[in-house]
């Protein structure tokens, strides 16, 4: 593990404010559209933002009103957009809040195309294909029912409960073509699914505590990180689709911890996780927090960054991008880093809100790895706001690469060396031409200084004495 600071970015091309409490963001693939859900317990609207990557005025807002829940002391909001997913080119959005609700928009207009009502509690977890034909949803719900619905309808085309599986469905992740899902359950096991039926493909038991899971663009590979009671060692599994033995397993160390949030790129060349290691016995933060980066082929990881020890800088949110070259990390202790695929030394970061705290709980990247987005709280201000950044990375490279480059040109020697030095010439003439002197001259020059008086003096008495002479 090496820690590294980075090169300090101090200048989003973009803040969008001040939003109400935001809970996540999704950029479109081509990086022209952003959503933003937000909302929380105490505030009595959750809303729906779709913004332009150049204009910090949303394009439109919807607000998910009267849902708090009756009799409640204090009355407690159910309002929260929590759960956001857009089409690669921004032209639906879908979203799961926690008052059971699963709604389809068109970038066009905050009058949904179309609204599902869960019967029960929230929804867990939300898709949307790239191409925007296919919504799968996870919720909480009396029978943890799982929905797959296309677009032009809010009948879903088929439903997954305790009844298909035999097993509670905690939470899933969708491939980008809408041709696979992979789903997690209570009894510790994940299963692979295609969109065609309720019916899995495979299971496998993992046999810990499953903390995420994602799955490739095309639905080739599915990572999935697990803790285990008692166990010192959490595990990252790889599987291919095609079967449910596992290509191979990482062992984690955490401790009393766990794994935080997984991604897998979508051409699944790389998956980043991060974990949190603490025991009990830590009374000042966790133990260590760190980011783990590996490559498909080994269960080595390339490189491991540690954001820091004895504190709560664990990561809150990751993105990947679409060829694993670039991974962005937003951190519980206001920190957004950029890291390239080939060193754990980020590229950049940004300090979001030090003063008051502001946790990165949301970061995305464009499919082309210019944009870089991120969502971040107010905690410890009066206000409930919070903002929502927008960075070019392309743009940021290149500059941190001039400096660099600057840097370089002005440590290299010159190679000039005149005849002559002069004054007009001095700046530029190579070090290694310059003969450089022991001090021996100098200090010989002051000792004569020192010395010319005084025998300036005894010449004096000596011409007096001959003038007088002389006259005699």
């Amino acid at each position: 593990v090496m820690n590294v600071s980075a090169s300090t970015y101090n200048n989003p091309d973009l803040v969008f404010e001040p939003l109400s409490y935001p809970q996540t963001v999704t950029i479109s693939t081509d990086g022209e559209y952003f959503a933003v859900g937000t909302g929380s317990f105490h505030s009595k609207a959750g809303a729906l933002f779709l913004f332009e990557k150049d204009n910090d005025i949303p394009l439109w807002n919807y607000t998910n009103e009267n849902c708090v829940s009756p009799g409640s002391e204090p009355p407690f909001s159910y309002c929260i957009i929590k759960h956001v997913s857009i089409s690669a080119n921004g032209d639906y959005i879908v979203i799961g809040s926690q008052d059971h609700n699963i709604s389809l928009f068109g970038k066009e207009s905050n009058i949904p195309l179309w609204t599902y009502k869960v019967e029960g509690y929230e929804i867990s977890s939300i898709s949307i294909s790239a191409s925007g034909d296919y919504i799968f949803a996870t919720s909480r719900d009396d029978n943890y029912t799982s929905f797959f619905f296309s677009k032009e309808s809010n009948v879903p085309l088929w439903t997954c409960d305790y009844s298909c599986l035999g097993d509670w469905i905690e939470t899933s992740a969708m491939s980008d073509d809408g041709e696979y899902i992979v789903l997690s359950t209570e009894s510790k096991k994940i299963y692979l699914l295609n969109k065609d039926s309720n019916a899995p493909l495979w299971n496998y038991s993992i046999g810990g505590d499953i903390n995420a899971i994602d799955i490739s663009g095309h639905g080739e590979y599915i990572a999935v990180g697990a803790s285990y009671w008692g166990e010192p060692n959490a595990t990252l599994s790889l599987f291919e689709k095609a079967n449910n033995t596992p290509l191979w397993e990482a062992n984690i160390t955490v401790n009393e911890g766990s794994l935080g949030q997984i991604v897998i790129s979508s051409d699944g060349s790389h998956i980043a996780l991060g974990s949190i290691n603490f025991t009990s016995a830590d009374t000042n933060g966790f133990k260590n927090n760190n980011i783990h980066f590996f490559g498909k082929e080994s269960n080595i990881p390339l490189w491991t960054y540690s954001l820091g020890e004895n504190c709560y800088c664990y990561a809150r949110s990751i993105a990947i991008s679409v060829d694993g070259e670039y991974i962005a990390v937003g951190t519980e202790n206001d920190g957004l880093y950029m890291f390239n695929k080939e060193s754990n030394m980020p590229i950049w970061s940004y300090m979001a809100n030090e003063i008051f705290g502001q946790p990165v709980v949301s970061v995305g990247i464009s499919e082309d790895d210019k944009y870089v987005v991120a969502a971040a709280l107010n905690l410890g201000s009066m206000d409930p706001f919070g903002q929502i950044y927008l960075f070019d990375n392309e743009r940021i490279i290149e500059e941190n690469n001039e400096e660099k480059s600057n840097e370089t040109s002005e440590e290299e020697e010159s190679g000039f060396c005149p005849a002559e030095i002069t004054d007009e010439n001095k700046d530029i003439v190579d070090d290694a031409c310059v003969v450089p002197t022991d001090g021996t001259e100098e200090s010989k020059g002051e000792e004569d200084k020192e010395i010319l008086p005084s025998v300036s003096f005894f010449a004096s008495i000596c011409i007096m004495l001959i003038i007088t002479f002389r006259k005699r």
